[in-house]
């Protein structure tokens, strides 16, 4: 059995978007739906 994760993205209409706006939107979702952020934000509260 395959486990991981599939992201579906959908466009909204009427926006412009660049390729790097893009990235940039997929990789802060990716880390809120993973926890990532607040693993690292935890990290630093020392």
């Amino acid at each position: 059995m395959t486990t991981g994760w599939d992201y579906m993205m959908v466009a909204r209409v009427g926006g412009e978007f660049t390729l790097r706006g893009l990235q940039e939107s997929l990789c802060a979702l990716a880390a809120r739906v993973t926890g990532a952020g607040e693993r690292k934000a935890a990290s630093h509260e020392d």
